[in-house]
């Protein structure tokens, strides 16, 4: 499995919520609370006789809604956190243009090369 398929596996219980939840950028409806996600880097993290042996990736996770969505964004957290997800950091935006609440949530994974 790919990092993207376990990225929306661990997020699989919010899109049964009817929030849409997509890889990359989404502007269909800008209005309505959804969630993108991507990947920001990856990395060899341990080289053994010249083998990667894993691999950190780095991700993050946007909220957009019309109103401060505080409650999914602690969901987020837990359901990334159960998934074996590492929390770095987030941070709140409003987006003025827009009229959006942004927020933006970084994790990383470990992922075993085998």
């Amino acid at each position: 499995m790919d990092i993207i398929e376990i990225i929306a596996k661990a997020l699989d219980t919010i899109s049964k919520r009817s929030i849409t939840v997509v890889q990359g950028w989404y502007d269909e409806n800008i209005s309505d609370t959804h969630i993108t996600f991507c990947e920001l880097s990856d990395r060899s993290n341990n080289l053994s006789d010249d083998e990667e042996e894993d691999i950190a990736h780095t991700i993050q996770i946007d909220i957009w809604s019309l109103k401060d969505e505080w409650e999914l964004k602690k969901e987020i957290k837990k359901l990334m956190l159960r998934n074996d997800f590492g929390y770095i950091d987030g941070e709140d935006f409003f987006e003025t243009d827009t009229k959006i609440y942004h927020k933006a949530l970084r994790f990383n994974y470990l992922e075993e090369v085998n």
